[in-house]
Order: structure tokens, then C-alpha cells, then sequence
């Protein structure tokens, strides 16, 4: 659904609420007074994020969706290194113990780049696919794998209940998103979302939307 013509509000003035909204949002978690643990609270705060993100897609166009993200990259940035006492303060609930280290970007950075890039490079359908999968499956990867018991560990931050967990959530995205006729392309995206969640190195809100969206275009082309 785009923007309607008839609409009284810009695109720019909707970026700028869109821009505002995520912002509060985030401001909502770390001030929450739930019976939440501060790893479940990053957790929904991951989750909700991603599908605020969704749902701004279908309201803004495309390019003004990635200024916005390019904003909310730069603010970060800036925050991070001119603000940090400030930043910690006021973020620290979302905010694992070694991002609290000065100079450590926050999770947050690597998942808006990773959202970034995919609605840069790769079809909106599929962008939107692999935004979901890092939105739902990474979350979903964490808590069940730090709940259910798992006497095989792949490393020690992922285990094949997690794994599982990671794969399952991602193809049932697939299947919903790009459609019951596709499900040999929702496995493909599914694996390669499961295998960039369980890597040990680098940052998997980064990878995982370009790995499982990388993945998809590729299913897609044949």
C-alpha cells in the first residue's frame, strides 16, 4: 500500500513521525517497569522494532524508508561517541554488558544497517522477508535456546534447540510471506537464516538479513 496522493501529511512529514515513533518505542522498553529480564526486554524490543519497520514500509516510499534508516544510523553513531554517559543512562536495559564498553556500538546500529542494506540492494518482497526473519527468528533462536535444554551445543552461544527454533520461525515467515507456492525458497531462505544466526563471529543482525535475503534472490532466479 503507498502513500496516497490525497493523504493531507507529506512523506516527509510521515518519515519524520515514523522517525519519532521507533524513537519512543525504544524510550517505552528501557523505561518499562515489567517483571521483564532485561534479556527478554531486548528481546521484544528487537522484535517490535523489525515490524514498526514493516509496517513503515507500507506507508512510506521505498527511498524515504532508507533515509530514514540512514538517519537513525548517523544518530546513533553520534549518540554513542558524543553522548555516551548519556546514552548509557538512558539505553543501558537494552544494552548487553559489553556495550556498555565506550567505543562498542550497540546491536541496534548492526540491525538498522542490516535492514539498510537489504531494502538497498535486494527486491521490497524479499527485503521485507528478511527483516521479518531477523525481527521474529533471532529473538525466537535466543529464547528457546536459553529455555529448552540442549545437550548439543554448535558453540556456546548456539545450540540445536535454538537452531531449530531459528529454522522453524523463519520458514513459517516464508511460507506466509512469499507464499505457499514457494516453500523450496522459504526452506533455502530458512537454512541460510539459521546458519547466519548460529555463526560465531561477526554481528548476526547484520547477517542474517543479508545472508537469508542473499539466499532467496538466489532460490528465486531459477
Amino acid at each position: 500500500m503507498l502513500l496516497d496522493n490525497s493523504t493531507s501529511l507529506t512523506p516527509p512529514v510521515i518519515s519524520g513521525l515514523a522517525f519519532v515513533g521507533i524513537l519512543l518505542l525504544q524510550i517505552f522498553f528501557t523505561r518499562s517497569t515489567s517483571a521483564l529480564s532485561d534479556e527478554n526486554r531486548r528481546r521484544l524490543q528487537h522484535l517490535t522494532t523489525g515490524q514498526a519497520l514493516i509496517v513503515v514500509s507500507y506507508i512510506l516510499p521505498l527511498h524515504y524508508c532508507q533515509i530514514l534508516l540512514l538517519m537513525a544510523c548517523l544518530l546513533i553513531i553520534y549518540i554513542r561517541f558524543l553522548h555516551d554517559a548519556w546514552y548509557r543512562q538512558h539505553f543501558y536495559t537494552l544494552l548487553r554488558p559489553y556495550e556498555l564498553q565506550y567505543g562498542v556500538l550497540p546491536g541496534a546500529l548492526y540491525f538498522l544497517v542490516g535492514v539498510l542494506v537489504v531494502t538497498t540492494v535486494c527486491p521490497l518482497l524479499i527485503a521485507r522477508y528478511s527483516v521479518l526473519c531477523l525481527s521474529y527468528a533471532d529473538p525466537m533462536a535466543s529464547w528457546i535456546g536459553s529455555t529448552v535444554y540442549s545437550k548439543v551445543k554448535i558453540h556456546d552461544g548456539a545450540s540445536v534447540t535454538g537452531c531449530t527454533a531459528c529454522f522453524v520461525t523463519a520458514l513459517v515467515i516464508g511460507i506466509t510471506t512469499l507464499g505457499t507456492n514457494n516453500i523450496r525458497v522459504s526452506v533455502i531462505g530458512a537454512v541460510a537464516c539459521m546458519i547466519a544466526e548460529a555463526m560465531p563471529f561477526w554481528n548476526d543482525n547484520v547477517m542474517i538479513p543479508i545472508a537469508t535475503a542473499s539466499a532467496v534472490q538466489w532460490a528465486m532466479s531459477f
